[in-house]
């Protein structure tokens, strides 16, 4: 059966407010919360302002992690610093897959 959405992405704040949600039509790829995360950081705020994050927790920071500091190396500066910053620690329901 055809679906208008078939999948949804959300950043959260600490707190469980939805900041960002996403229609993912081609399945879970990494460069969908990359976008989100841009678009939060970089286009949410008046002035050129920037929301820094500190900590994003994502369920395969494993890999994600790798991809996000490689993407973010072919931004210009001070964007590039900012997205380096990002701390993508593995969360603890997942490290039981890489015993």
């Amino acid at each position: 059966m055809k679906r208008d959405i078939t999948a949804t992405g959300a950043l959260l704040c600490r707190h469980g407010f939805v900041l960002i949600m996403m229609d993912i039509m081609t399945g879970e790829r990494y460069i969908y919360c990359i976008l989100m995360l841009y678009a939060l950081m970089f286009t949410s705020l008046p002035d050129g302002a920037v929301l820094p994050i500190g900590v994003l927790w994502y369920d395969i920071n494993c890999k994600f992690g790798r991809y996000l500091k490689n993407w973010a190396d072919g931004l210009p500066e001070p964007k590039r610093a900012f997205m380096l910053r990002i701390l993508t620690p593995l969360p603890g329901f997942h490290k039981y897959a890489h015993r």
